[in-house]
């Protein structure tokens, strides 16, 4: 909602035009653009706490700006078990650290709770929504937000739909197996999302919802993947990120080869607040979420601080002596502990984004 002016505008022409429209509409339906004018402005955003995929989002190592936008619609897309349900929930903990407050809606009845509290969420400050079906899922949203904002007119407001495509209408919980329903949820979706838009923009709430990814039929050429709920929320979001598995992250223990993660490519689909179609790969470890430490591993092959030393490899930071490990449990004990290992992150994401 543009704020109003205190003064009158250097053209005599443009007050008297906007001075007739707030006559008849009020003094908040219109106004002169300056510089200082806030419209949709995104001035709150939380972290992935991943400085891969923040980085990604900020398409560079630019901390000034934001990531995950508090006031617009946020889309995590992927497919099965590449990683949607945790970002979300690293995004949650990253919000209640700062003193927000998180709402999630479980769709798919398949959220395990003693895991994202081993992320960092606190389950005793989620507040959980039950939908009956999709046009319930929105009434409540709407009224939550309200509600949130009401009651603590200053705290962030996290709202997590997880997921889009496993939430059924109204027509399908009342109707029969044979009924056809061609479309409907994205009518339904379309529907209540654009009457969102405003109370979601003006209390500064981020909506971020999990969307399955499916492969479009006979396409030889150009972009196979589609998403459920059609092109109203593809136009109406401000971030869309897609996850998809590229590679197996395994470790020999006692001489077992063991799967211990997964390499998760993330693209920035569409992004409103950097440049978009950037893509990187994050590292998603079993039972730990998206692991900082490992990513850091990952590329510390390509610093020019470290240098290989027969099977293992030298470390050298600025300051201190320099540091030998071999392998992930040699860097997590020698390298991880180190007062300068923060310099590690920084010097990776000059090499990812120059």
């Amino acid at each position: 909602m543009p704020k109003k002016k205190s003064s009158a505008t250097a053209d005599p022409l443009m007050d008297l035009i906007v001075g007739d429209i707030q006559n008849k509409f009020g003094a908040a339906s219109a106004g002169v653009l300056s510089s200082e004018t806030i419209l949709c402005k995104v001035d709150t955003w939380a972290s992935t706490k991943s400085f891969l995929i923040d980085s990604l989002i900020r398409a560079g190592s630019d901390l000034t700006r934001p990531v995950i936008p508090f006031g617009r619609l946020t889309e995590i897309a992927g497919l099965e078990a590449s990683g949607k349900t945790t970002l979300c929930a690293q995004i949650m903990a990253d919000v209640q650290a700062k003193g927000g407050i998180c709402c999630l809606a479980d769709t798919e009845e398949a959220l395990d709770l003693s895991y994202i509290a081993s992320l960092g969420v606190d389950l005793d400050k989620v507040i959980w929504v039950h939908p009956e079906h999709m046009e319930d899922l929105f009434d409540k949203f709407e009224h939550l937000i309200h509600v949130i904002r009401q009651h603590a007119p200053d705290k962030m407001i996290a709202v997590l739909w997880d997921s889009v495509g496993a939430t059924a209408t109204k027509a399908e919980v009342e109707g029969s197996a044979g009924d056809a329903h061609m479309m409907l949820s994205a009518r339904v979706i379309g529907k209540n999302l654009k009457r969102l838009v405003a109370p979601i923009a003006r209390t500064k709430t981020a909506l971020i919802f999990t969307n399955h990814l499916y492969t479009k039929p006979n396409v030889k050429f150009g972009d196979k993947w589609e998403t459920y709920g059609g092109q109203k929320m593809k136009y109406l979001a401000t971030l869309r990120l897609r996850l998809t598995k590229v590679g197996q992250i395994s470790m020999t223990v006692n001489g077992i080869k063991r799967v211990i993660g997964q390499d998760i490519r993330i693209k920035t689909v569409k992004n409103k607040m950097a440049a978009g179609l950037q893509q990187t790969d994050a590292h998603l470890l079993h039972g730990l979420g998206f692991s900082n430490e490992y990513s850091v591993y990952h590329h510390m092959a390509a610093l020019d601080s470290v240098k290989k030393s027969g099977r293992s490899q030298v470390w050298t930071p600025s300051k201190g002596d320099e540091v030998k490990y071999m392998g992930w449990r040699g860097f997590q004990s020698k390298v991880a502990n180190h007062p300068e290992y923060s310099e590690l992150q920084n010097e990776i994401l000059e090499v990812l984004w120059g």
